[in-house]
C-alpha cells in the first residue's frame, strides 16, 4: 500500500516542482544567452523525462494496466501537464506560452518512455526478485 501511495506521491510532487518553476518570473539559469537557451532547453527535457518515468512507475503500481496502455497514458498525461503548464506561464509576468517549449517537453516525454522501457524496466524486475 505505501509503494502505491509513494508512486503517486512522487507524481504530485514533481508536478509541483514543475509548476514552482513555471511560476518564477525571469527565470535564468546563465548570465550567457546561448548557454540559458540550451539549459534551460535542457531542463525542459530532463524534467519531462522524470514526469514520465513518474507517471509509468505510478501506473505499474495501481493499475493492471498492460505495458501498452500504461506507456501510452503516461504519454498522455505528461503532455497534457505540459500544455497545462505553458498555459499557467503565461499568466506569469515576464513569462509566456510558447510551442517551442511544449515542444522539447514532448521530446523530454518521449525520451521518459524509451529510458523506462530500455533500461529500467529491468531494473524493475530484478527488485521484484530481491
Amino acid at each position: 500500500m505505501i509503494k502505491k501511495i509513494s508512486s503517486w506521491v512522487l507524481v504530485v510532487l514533481w508536478s509541483g516542482i514543475i509548476f514552482y518553476f513555471s511560476s518564477v518570473p525571469n527565470l535564468k539559469i546563465s548570465q550567457f544567452g546561448f548557454l540559458d537557451f540550451v539549459l534551460r532547453k535542457a531542463a525542459h527535457i530532463t524534467e519531462y523525462v522524470v514526469l514520465c518515468i513518474f507517471y509509468i512507475r505510478a501506473l505499474k503500481n495501481t493499475t493492471k494496466l498492460s505495458d501498452k496502455k500504461i506507456y501510452l497514458f503516461s504519454v498522455i498525461f505528461s503532455i497534457v501537464y505540459a500544455i497545462t503548464d505553458e498555459i499557467h506561464q503565461s499568466f506569469v509576468p515576464t513569462r509566456n506560452c510558447n510551442i517551442f517549449d511544449l515542444f522539447f517537453d514532448t521530446v523530454g516525454v518521449g525520451l521518459g518512455k524509451f529510458v523506462y522501457k530500455k533500461i529500467l524496466k529491468n531494473i524493475d524486475l530484478i527488485q521484484k526478485f530481491l
